[in-house]
């Protein structure tokens, strides 16, 4: 009876050991679990992060396109300006040389 006691006071002594060893592992797998909960959130905000940049930078590059658009418009109305006055002005001055009493004055004083 008392090598029963003693087998019975041994099991109880192993199997808390085993317990105190399971709560141990159970509370290590917890904590990597926590670790990796927390560097996942952190790995979803900096993914969050990014996309916002990534938007913005979009956002900024629909800007820009839209300015050189609207450039490149600018530069074909000023060119085609250009191409009307130098068009008419250049027929003008012509005229104005030929039938200018002053420059033909000036001409001949030059020699």
């Amino acid at each position: 009876m008392q090598s029963q006691r003693e087998a019975i006071f041994r099991l109880s002594g192993e199997k808390k050991e085993f317990a105190d060893e399971a709560h141990q592992a159970r509370l290590a797998f917890e904590k990597r679990e926590k670790e990796y909960v927390a560097r996942i959130d952190k790995l979803d905000l900096l993914v969050k992060q990014k996309v916002s940049e990534c938007e913005a930078t979009g956002k900024l590059l629909e800007e820009k396109t839209s300015e050189c658009e609207a450039s490149e418009l600018l530069v074909e109305e000023v060119s085609a300006d250009c191409r009307w006055l130098l068009s008419r002005a250049v027929p003008l001055l012509a005229d104005r040389i030929v039938n200018s009493t002053e420059l033909a004055t000036y001409m001949f004083e030059l020699g």
